[in-house]
This record gives C-alpha cells, structure tokens and sequence, in this order.
C-alpha cells in the first residue's frame, strides 16, 4: 500500500556509503526582520502551477540563468522527499523548535520541509529521503558518533530504502560543524556534501558604512563572515584557495563579489583601489538581486535560502550514482 515502509532483511552497514548530506544552512543572525514575520505568500501547500521566471531568466547572477529559471520550476512542480518518521526524543532526531539563536536555520528547514509541498508519504514516489536527525542538538555529547551510526544503522536494518542505494539517494541537514564531527563513524557518510557555515558577528552597524568586507578563509564555524556581507549589502572579498561557496553551480560570484586567492592579500588594497565607481556599482547591484537567496523565512518563500537550498538537492538527485 501506498505510503507504508517495508520492513527490509537485517544488514550490516555498507562500507560504500554514499549520503547526500545538505550543509549549506546558515546562521540566523543572517535573518533579516522581514524573514522573522510571517509572510503573505502563498503556501507551497496550495495548488498552483509554476513557470520560469522572466527576471531570473534575464539575469546575469546566475551562470546560466534560463537553464536556472526552467530548472527551479521543474523543482517546484516535479521534486519530492520523504521524510522518515521521528524516533525516540532522547535520540535527538527530532524536529529542532526553536527558530531563534545562530543555528535557527536547522529549524526552519525541519518545519518547512514537513510543511511543504515537497514532501510525499509515498516513500516510492520520492527522489529524496531525507533523514531528520539533528546534530546540533548533540553538542557535548560524547557519544554522538555512537548516536548518528546506530541510527544509521536502525534505518539500514528496518527499511529497504537505503539499502537499495546505499544511502545514495538520502540527505540531512546541519548548520554546526558538531554535524560533521557526529559522522565520522561513517566516513563515506558526507562525501557528496553542499556545506557552508558562517557566523554572527558584533559590529553589523559598520556593514552599513562599508563597500567592501574582507573574508578571509578559517578552519572553523565562526570564522567565515559572508553571509553578514550578503545580508548588509556589502560587497564580499572572498580570500580562500578553497571555499566550496553556497549555490556555486548556480550563481556567478564574480558577478557580486570579489574573489581572490590567499596569496594575494598582499596586493589587497590596490586591487580594490583599482576597481571604478562603475564596477563597484555593478557589483552592488547584483548583490541586491541574491540577498532573498540567502534569507530564511517561515513558511518559505520562493527562492528564498530554503528553495535554493532545495533546488540544489533536486540538481543533485539527477547525478547521484547508486
């Protein structure tokens, strides 16, 4: 019957694991107050039909703006996940409820996937399974690799799901580097991630009189300071050799940003001496036109972080290879 999970024959866990584990959740200091209020919309829950955007269609921020506009709205009337049923609360792959705080964005995307019409109770009408544990809860908790692989482990044995892919076809969510810590009993677990992670910073008022924000690379969490860029409508100097930016194979980031190798923190200042009035303006201009990508809102909007967040899934489960 439709909609029911078929319990699967015991196994042990596959060594190939391939899992589609979406990163790329941000902190909600990136929120903006309009994200926080509830919004007049329509629901993802109504019935209405989708087509391409002609704005989008039209725009240079995206690398290929009329595969991105006729992609986003295959998305939105074909994509569908199933979410597997909640466990025990004391197992911590329950819905996160609060949507406050540096790693709100966890929570919105629980409630929104559920709320949404993306979701399906016909596991064999999905594309994607997503499984809604959440790492973020695990923090200083020593057994939280222990956790994540018995729970890995519970879904292997009871469904036929993940054994018919090897977890290929299967994604969770984290906006703190403790999600990657909490996996590394399955080390093949993240190995086709969408990952970026940012922090709050103290001095937002300074945004408002800056052109440019320098961001630099770290090693961790809190060292990353994009998203604050985006958000104030600051131009982001991105110096990294190896940021796995947000939305990459979608939009053009030299169309809004500066992006440069580490070693070239040396000529930093006469390289943004050298751009003109004109460039700048441009790069502002198109900045403006990502900022509702990278906004959280509740209950979404379209194109907002969680349909972009949503669309790259959707570009990834027609590559995945079982």
């Amino acid at each position: 019957m439709a909609g029911r999970l078929p319990a699967a024959s015991s196994s042990k866990l596959p060594r190939a694991l391939v899992l589609l584990s979406a990163l790329a959740l941000f902190s909600a200091s990136f929120l903006s107050i309009r994200s926080l209020r509830p919004t007049a919309a329509p629901s993802l829950s109504d019935a209405q039909s989708f087509s391409p955007n002609p704005a989008a269609a039209a725009s240079e921020v995206y690398h290929s703006p009329a595969a991105f506009s006729a992609g986003y709205a295959e998305m939105e009337r074909s994509f569908r996940v199933f979410v597997y049923p909640d466990g025990d609360p004391g197992t911590f792959y329950q819905t996160p409820r609060k949507l406050t705080g540096k790693y709100a964005s966890e929570g919105y995307f629980f409630q929104n996937i559920r709320e949404s019409r993306f979701r399906t109770d016909d596991p064999d009408q999905a594309h994607l399974f997503f499984v809604p544990i959440s790492p973020h809860k695990m923090r200083g908790k020593l057994c939280r690799v222990l956790l994540v692989q018995n729970y890995v482990e519970s879904l292997i044995n009871k469904y036929r799901y993940w054994n018919r892919t090897l977890g290929a076809d299967h994604f969770f969510v984290t906006c703190h580097d403790v999600g990657v810590r909490a996996f590394e009993g399955l080390p093949f677990i993240i190995k086709n991630s969408i990952r970026v992670s940012y922090r709050r910073l103290v001095y937002q008022k300074q945004f408002y009189r800056t052109k440019f924000c320098v961001c630099p690379g770290g090693s961790q969490v809190n060292s990353a300071r994009i998203s604050d860029s985006i958000h104030y409508g600051c131009v982001p100097v991105i110096l990294s050799d190896y940021y796995d930016l947000p939305f990459s194979g979608i939009l053009n980031w030299r169309k809004f940003a500066v992006v440069l190798k580490e070693s070239d923190v040396y000529e930093l200042k006469s390289i943004l001496k050298s751009l003109s009035q004109e460039e700048f303006v441009s790069l502002h201009k198109s900045l403006v036109q990502v900022q509702k990508h990278f906004e959280w809102h509740s209950p979404p909007v379209p194109y907002d972080a969680f349909h972009m967040t949503m669309y790259e899934l959707w570009l990834w489960h027609h590559v995945i290879k079982y």
